[in-house]
């Protein structure tokens, strides 16, 4: 819906907030999903000297699921089935502020935008909701359940446009070298939405911030040898392993700002990917489809190891079980997702052919 010239089908405008009452509300959930994590390769069998001290030093003191699956094999369709808490087996643009889907189990497409979300959920219950994020037009889908929202589109479907003429005209130059164009739009993006994402996570205001940040996502945009970004790299493999210490930052980076804030010990957090890394195979010929899925509940905490499958579609019904005060600890999380598995996912091989 990057490209699509069709108006809005009406025009929204940002929820109001609720009043905040003294002390900041309780509780609140900062929700972070990393593009294209993959739970072997980041956690599981790390490849030898790959350092991520940031999440190794989260999983230290949170609830680790080893065993988790995304609701599907790509961020067009996990994404709508992890707001929705519905398995998704198809999705297409409706129009430049509606997505298309079709459940599981149906027939007939309904618009993502007017369907129940986490959103939604957590405006009914009273909590101010902000959202950062990229691929999908969040702002435009979900403008009248939030108060604050940015989206950044996937720099391949728009390689020129910007907000001024003379920036477009800039572009329009580097798009004359289509990958070194994605890699530079690439590296603005993931910088604005970290810095979008370190204003959210630090005020006490939003009772559910929801990230959908870019890495470790293709292309690779980082060299850690030399701390820096580059438009460089062209191999996925080696891309993929750039990104994430990386992301391994962003999310060091995020928890600085929260702790200084004074928001990290009142926060529930919860990290996980909307898909895995799906070039996982030219790297090692393996392709494991599990996920990251990382819970961290307010306060001080000792690790624990989670080992039942379960499929992060229900990460929708458990925020709200958070907000609802249903969950107060880790163990009492653990007992919520013993007593509410989601139901068996679609095959991804058949999500593949929608």
């Amino acid at each position: 819906y990057y490209f699509l010239n069709t108006p809005p089908r009406h025009t929204a405008l940002f929820a109001p907030f609720f009043p905040t009452p003294q002390p900041l509300m309780e509780p609140r959930v900062v929700w972070i999903i990393f593009d294209e994590l993959d739970q072997r390769l980041a956690f599981s069998n790390r490849p030898k000297g790959m350092q991520l001290p940031e999440f190794d030093r989260l999983r230290a003191e949170c609830l680790q699921a080893t065993n988790a699956f995304p609701p599907g094999v790509s961020t067009t369709i996990s994404m709508p089935a992890l707001t929705t808490g519905r398995y998704v087996m198809s999705a297409k643009p409706a129009a430049r502020d509606e997505m298309g889907i079709t459940f599981a189990g149906t027939n007939a497409p309904v618009g993502w935008s007017k369907q129940p979300t986490v959103f939604s959920g957590a405006r009914e219950l009273g909590f101010n909701t902000a959202v950062v994020g990229w691929y999908h037009p969040y702002t435009r889908l979900f403008m009248s359940s939030l108060n604050y929202s940015k989206w950044y589109p996937y720099p391949p479907y728009q390689p020129v446009q910007n907000e001024t003429v003379l920036r477009s005209m800039y572009t329009q130059i580097w798009s004359l070298v289509s990958p070194l164009q994605q890699r530079r739009m690439q590296i603005d993006l993931y910088q604005k939405s970290q810095e979008n994402s370190r204003d959210v996570v630090k005020d006490g205001r939003y009772g559910l911030v929801f990230l959908h940040l870019p890495g470790p996502h293709y292309p690779g945009i980082y060299d850690p040898a030399k701390g820096t970004y580059t438009i460089l790299s062209f191999s996925r493999s080696q891309g993929y392993f750039q990104n994430l210490p990386l992301t391994d930052q962003t999310m060091g980076i995020l928890r600085r700002d929260m702790e200084q804030a004074g928001q990290w010990d009142r926060s529930w957090v919860i990290i996980s990917s909307d898909h895995w890394w799906r070039d996982a195979r030219d790297y090692d010929g393996q392709l494991d489809y599990r996920v990251p899925f990382i819970l961290k509940a307010p306060g001080k905490n000792r690790p624990m190891i989670y080992g039942a499958p379960l499929n992060t579609v229900i990460s929708k019904d458990l925020v709200l079980a958070i907000l609802r005060k249903e969950i107060s600890t880790l163990p009492d999380a653990a007992t919520w997702l013993d007593t509410h598995p989601a139901p068996p996912a679609p095959s991804y091989a058949v999500m593949m052919l929608q």
